[in-house]
């Protein structure tokens, strides 16, 4: 499949040149020529991802620019995109100083604020049409809940679905329409210029869906282990920039939720990729959250 796209972007694009193939998770495979890029993949729809990429950048968000696409039944999904790369490389927040810290996460929560005001039909995951496959967002997070539980069963106590489901009745807002989300905005989707004070794309529209804007702050690099102390390096300044830019005080409940449903995903995902390192930590961080929304 790697030679397949490699193939159709030099043929589509007429490049010479080396081809880089990027590290995937999953059935997405990520091909580099020059200054294009070719994805496919069989676990989120390019089409939606394209759709939203460019709503994103619409909105002034330096999201990725998709110049072609097409339909290959060979390639995971039978579906491509082709995209400019971006320039700048991903975030070292554990190497930043104090100002580098301050003005990367200053410009992070001014962008989103800006997709905060891009608002889209429906919620949750997004389809190749633009629209929510949910009815509501709490109806999106339950569904989460469900499917995490069926992967982590032997893992979650017996009632966690049911408690799960008091969390969100609890601290889920009741919000009368959707904003578009990145989703899974980790510190590696986020590239900045040489000096690495200065914002220059997101990365990764794959897990976008429509809902809480505060789900993207809450869930900001917190994509990998519980505990992971890089998380500390980004999480409370941005949760207080956000708070500054909206003018309210962050939902400590909501955060928590959103973070258990982070985390219900984190853990899903080492089971599925064999990192089985991180899951019991995970599991017992989610129960540790649902404790606290619930008390």
């Amino acid at each position: 499949m790697i030679d397949i796209a490699t193939r159709l972007l030099r043929r589509r694009h007429a490049l010479d040149g080396p081809a880089v193939v990027h590290e995937t998770w999953g059935s997405s495979i990520v091909v580099e020529i020059g200054e294009l890029l070719i994805k496919a993949s069989g676990d989120r729809s390019t089409t939606a991802e394209a759709l939203v990429a460019g709503r994103a950048r619409a909105a002034g968000v330096p999201a990725p620019d998709v110049i072609d696409s097409g339909v290959d039944a060979r390639l995971p999904g039978g579906r491509w995109m082709i995209m400019k790369r971006m320039p700048g490389t991903s975030w070292d927040a554990g190497s930043a100083d104090d100002d580098q810290i301050t003005s990367v996460i200053d410009q992070v929560g001014n962008l989103l604020i800006k997709l905060r005001a891009v608002r889209l039909p429906g919620w949750g995951w997004i389809d190749d049409t633009g629209h929510g496959t949910s009815d509501s967002w709490s109806q999106w997070l339950r569904r989460q809940v469900t499917d995490s539980a069926t992967t982590l069963v032997d893992r979650l106590p017996p009632d966690f679905v049911r408690d799960a489901y008091e969390a969100i009745d609890r601290a889920a807002p009741e919000l009368a329409a959707g904003s578009l989300l990145n989703g899974d905005l980790g510190l590696s989707h986020v590239l900045v210029d040489s000096s690495g004070r200065t914002v220059t794309g997101l990365l990764d529209w794959a897990a976008a869906i429509i809902g809480d804007p505060l789900y993207d702050v809450a869930t900001f690099s917190m994509g990998g282990p519980a505990g992971d102390p890089i998380q500390q390096v980004p999480q409370p300044r941005l949760i207080a920039e956000y708070a500054a830019r909206t003018g309210n005080p962050v939902d400590d409940r909501r955060v928590d939720l959103y973070r258990m449903i982070n985390h219900l995903f984190n853990a899903c995902w080492s089971v599925d990729n064999d990192v089985l390192s991180w899951t019991d930590d995970l599991c017992r961080t989610v129960v540790a959250l649902l404790t606290k929304i619930n008390s």
